[in-house]
């Protein structure tokens, strides 16, 4: 990564001003340096941002391909229209017991994560197909025990009696 990319990847213009902060970008070795404009002196008393921040190159660049990487995937899921308003899974048929299982995943707030209409939040991803790439035994470990990434968003083991992990199980099964 060099200071070109760094600066058209975070929208960056050298000498144009950002909410009144006139920033100029250097690249020095494996240092690239964000420096304020010393003659936008209103800009310096308004912004706690010291005079000059230096990002590490790895760290910048390691961000930069997650983010490239997560755009490339998203553009490569199909096209799948969404109708304004209406949850997929409102008018979704249901056997009992998954049906049972929408109220546990109701009551125990998966909704405020995963989203009204199950299609993911900045917090929680998209749980429409989940049913079809994960089997109910796989569900169930992910349920009592979310990877590290599922535990750094947010999400708690979930603690519910057997008879509501099997629904809540079955709710997610019908989701393909």
């Amino acid at each position: 990564i060099n200071a070109a990319t760094f600066t058209n990847n975070l929208f960056i213009r050298p000498g144009v001003p950002i909410a009144g902060i006139t920033l100029d970008v250097t690249e020095t070795g494996d240092q690239i340096y964000l420096n304020r404009d010393a003659a936008d002196r209103s800009a310096m008393q308004l912004s706690p941002m010291p005079r000059e921040c230096s990002l590490p190159v790895g760290t910048i660049a390691a961000q930069l391909a997650k983010q490239q990487a997560d755009v490339a995937a998203f553009i490569k899921k199909p096209f799948e229209p969404e109708l304004a308003g209406v949850s997929p899974f409102a008018a979704m048929p249901l056997s009992p017991v998954a049906s049972q299982g929408k109220k546990v995943f109701e009551r125990e707030r998966c909704i405020e994560c995963h989203g009204e209409d199950l299609s993911g939040t900045p917090s929680a991803p998209s749980l429409l197909g989940v049913g079809q790439k994960h089997d109910a035994s796989r569900l169930r470990s992910i349920l009592q025990q979310p990877s590290d990434a599922m535990a750094d968003g947010g999400m708690q083991p979930v603690d519910v009696n057997e008879e509501d992990l099997t629904a809540l199980i079955a709710f997610l099964e019908s989701l393909k």
